[in-house]
């Protein structure tokens, strides 16, 4: 049999390590009588389960008395995963319920033929236990491939580590400088901040008082993206948040001013009334919807949101991507609308599956959108050649307008 040994990693660090007790089943003061060792190859650590029956069997391991001092504490459960089961489980202290799960799948998924064993820690959360309290291990062995084998709830410790409140936040991050700028993006970077209780849990990016990125506590730069181009920024500002939540005051801030790089070479402009017009697509004359760059605009009568049916208003484009262009391409669309029910469409590529675009907030002016805030629609890989893009109504509305389409080569590229 395969064995293989994983531990989860339970990052609290929120909390400071002070003493750590280990509850073993041999040494448990009573066990029901399904319980009995059993082993496994390669793995030496006495390891106790349910006995194999054929049918399911549950029982108690008790501990009569705690032996560590009064306190909180983080429990974990060293369990050991099987291929072909997801045995239940619950951890009593004094009688009262305080976790409760089912074991993983050894292989993420049940495997009735599958012959893996994993040792992995699982987190029991973390509770108020007092010296003396009594513990019960409470589990349950299942079946779910048939009698001849099944998983039988084995497991090798419980372990109760102390923890005491982290109650300081950390201290700010410092010499925050802005390191590059690309025509939707700012790129920062900062001096790592300080907890010696529980550690930097996340970085926090702010513009003013909105939360931009967040990213892990052992990075010291961020990425701002899906900003405006060519559009200067205030106050930006980064905080440390520790192990316990706790959010320190945010360094100084700095202004950055995003690119106005020209479009990437191969970028392609499509007018939206230059495609081949169906069901019910129709054109909105510049003498009565001004603003299109395109010169006429485009609506539909016809529209369907759980995805495009043959009915659906529509506009299919040829387009040629010349040799040396090929590549992944992203799309934006140029779009005007005026309430949420009726402000988007959807795009395909050849034929292919159908991307939502548009239809982010209220607007009653032009502008330029992929899909609500998510930036471009990444359209995929463009081989030189024809192509097919359709352009289908999602939500029927007379101005829920679309005026024209670009694709790009770059992601971060937003036209204008």
């Amino acid at each position: 049999m395969k064995t293989s040994s994983s531990i989860l990693l339970l990052l609290f660090a929120s909390l400071s390590i002070a003493q750590t007790v280990s509850l073993l089943p041999n040494a448990a003061d009573f066990k029901d009588d399904c319980w009995t060792v059993r082993t496994f190859p390669g793995v030496s650590k006495e390891t106790f389960g349910i006995k194999g029956t054929g049918t399911s069997l549950n029982g108690f391991v008790t501990w009569d008395s705690f032996s560590g001092s009064t306190g909180n504490y983080k429990m974990e459960l060293q369990a050991v995963l099987e291929s072909d089961g997801d045995s239940p489980y619950k951890l009593y202290i004094e009688g009262t319920e305080v976790a409760s799960g089912r074991y993983p799948y050894a292989d993420g998924s049940k495997d009735c033929n599958g012959n893996t064993y994993k040792v992995v820690w699982l987190d029991l959360g973390t509770h108020t236990i007092a010296e003396g309290n009594r513990i019960r291990y409470w589990a349950k062995s299942v079946y779910p491939c048939g009698s001849s084998h099944g998983q039988y709830s084995r497991f090798q410790e419980i372990r109760f580590t102390r923890v005491t409140q982290d109650a300081t936040p950390p201290s700010p991050p410092e010499n925050l400088v802005e390191i590059g700028t690309t025509n939707r993006s700012i790129s920062l970077s900062w001096s790592a901040s300080s907890d010696p209780e529980s550690g930097i849990s996340r970085y926090e990016v702010y513009i003013g008082e909105t939360l931009k990125v967040t990213v892990s506590g052992e990075a010291t730069s961020a990425d701002i993206t899906g900003l405006e181009r060519n559009t200067g920024y205030t106050n930006i500002r980064v905080t440390a948040v520790n192990g316990a939540g706790l959010e320190s005051e945010g360094g100084e801030s700095i202004t950055a001013h995003t690119a106005n790089n020209p479009a990437p070479d191969g970028t392609i402009f499509i007018r939206a009334a230059d495609g081949k017009l169906s069901n019910g697509m129709t054109m909105a004359y510049s003498n009565n919807v001004p603003g299109a760059l395109g010169g006429n605009s485009l609506y539909g009568k016809n529209g369907t949101i759980s995805g495009p049916s043959s009915d659906d208003s529509k506009v299919t484009y040829t387009i040629v991507i010349p040799d040396g262009n090929e590549g992944s391409y992203y799309a934006w669309f140029r779009g005007r609308y005026s309430f949420d029910g009726g402000n988007s469409f959807w795009m395909s590529v050849d034929d292919g599956a159908a991307q939502r675009i548009l239809n982010g907030a209220n607007t009653n002016g032009w502008h330029w959108e992929g899909h609500m805030a998510d930036g471009a629609v990444d359209i995929g890989n463009l081989s030189a050649g024809r192509h097919t893009i359709t352009i289908t109504v999602r939500e029927p509305a007379n101005d829920n307008l679309l005026d024209v389409i670009c694709l790009s080569r770059s992601s971060d590229y937003l036209p204008t």
